[in-house]
């Protein structure tokens, strides 16, 4: 197997195996413990992936794949849940607007993200890889303080008493 073929597929098997890790914990632990640990994850790769850059003065492949992989693996957790959290989180009579209305955020995100690397990266005012670690561990940061603010504890209570 080639390089490219493993640095594709290694991260793939990591995020499908935490996804089902997350899903069959929820019930268990609950949304929010896997939510910061998801936020956590994102916030020390992306900090962590500014720090090495700028300090360490590196970009090797293998640190870049370890940030990226760290990244990836944050949100892969936070993601898996997002739709189960969300849901419980309206009135049945728009639970189906809600999960909606989250899952557009989502999309919103995922289109924007990458043309906001592309922003920084070809700005021409010295913005390099640092800066898109930082922008991810910012948005890490942002949803664990969102979370932290505003979230509520949903396991093992009755939808109607969270959303009547």
């Amino acid at each position: 197997m080639n390089n490219a073929l493993a640095l594709s597929i290694v991260p793939r098997i990591v995020n499908m195996s935490l996804m089902y890790l997350s899903a069959l914990l929820v019930d268990r632990i609950g949304r929010k413990p896997i939510f910061v640990f998801g936020f956590l994850s994102v916030i020390v790769a992306g900090f962590g992936g500014a720090f090495v850059v700028d300090y360490w003065h590196t970009t090797v492949w293998q640190v870049l794949f370890a940030v990226g992989l760290l990244l990836g693996m944050g949100t892969a957790l936070c993601t898996t849940i997002l739709f189960t959290y969300t849901s419980e989180l309206y009135p049945t009579r728009m639970r189906g607007l809600g999960v909606a209305a989250g899952s557009s955020m989502l999309r919103l995100a995922a289109a924007i993200a990458p043309a906001a690397v592309g922003a920084l990266l070809g700005s021409g005012s010295g913005f390099g890889i640092d800066s898109v670690f930082v922008m991810f561990g910012v948005a890490g940061l942002i949803g664990a303080a969102v979370l932290a603010l505003f979230g509520i504890e949903t396991k093992q209570q009755n939808l109607e008493t969270l959303a009547p």
